[in-house]
């Protein structure tokens, strides 16, 4: 049976891949005037999910265990959603300023707390499904490559 061990580290790997994911994504839309889309929002995801779990494998010379796949769940998708409101909050404070926070939450009451309660918990199901796919079975698709290919340690 293996010990279960901190998943502080891979928290952070995870998080700052999703920062730096989501701020490429932001300058690419910026820059080169991309239309947006949340599904490249979803790609980001997953590439920071498996980012985690080759890094957590490379290290462990394992697939995380039950325990630690929740907590690498729940606490990635916290620290998602954390960021991302920081993200927005910042860009509207660099924009706008106070006014434009103003403007901002004049615009959200408008769309409606309904609105948007049911948007945040379809995008939460969306980003909690890829989440256990991406630690659960994809992690054992990786495990099984990087040990076919040699890759671990």
């Amino acid at each position: 049976m293996s010990k279960e061990l901190s998943i502080r580290p891979y928290i952070l790997k995870f998080s700052m891949a999703y920062l730096i994911g989501i701020i490429i994504l932001i300058i690419g839309f910026v820059v080169f005037d991309l239309s947006h889309s949340a599904y490249v929002s979803i790609i980001v995801l997953m590439g920071a999910v498996l980012y985690t779990t080759s890094e957590f494998i490379q290290d462990t010379g394992r697939t995380p265990v039950k325990l630690e796949k929740t907590k690498l769940i729940w606490l990635s998708f916290l620290m998602s959603w954390l960021m991302l409101l920081l993200l927005i909050v910042a860009g509207v404070l660099l924009v706008g300023g106070q006014q434009g926070m103003t403007e901002f939450g004049s615009m959200l009451s408008q769309i409606g707390a309904a609105k948007i309660t049911g948007a945040v918990c379809i995008v939460s199901l969306v980003y909690l499904l890829v989440m256990f796919l991406g630690y659960g079975k994809v992690a054992k698709m990786q495990y099984k490559i990087l040990r076919k290919n040699g890759m671990m340690m």
